[in-house]
């Protein structure tokens, strides 16, 4: 196991889609933050399990500052929102 601040999940992977993965993260490491991005709508059920979503078209622009924004957070203030 490798040590990370942050996870960047697509929301459709082979086997498990973003937010089935994203809850086993959060199962299993709870301090990690999560992006997840899309090239297609996502449930609004999966937001709340992430804790940013990009959309595929935005992300050669917003992707870098999106990572900072949630590399940035602290643990509890992931819990808090």
């Amino acid at each position: 196991m490798c040590k990370c601040d942050a996870v960047l999940l697509d929301y459709e992977m082979p086997g498990m889609n973003g937010h089935e993965f994203a809850i086993e993260i959060e199962r299993t490491r709870p301090e990690l933050m999560i992006a997840l991005f899309s090239g297609s709508e996502v449930p609004a059920y999966t937001l709340p399990a992430v804790d940013a979503f990009l959309p595929k078209l935005e992300a050669s622009r917003h992707l870098v500052p999106v990572i900072a924004a949630v590399c940035s957070k602290t643990h509890n203030t992931k819990r808090d929102q």
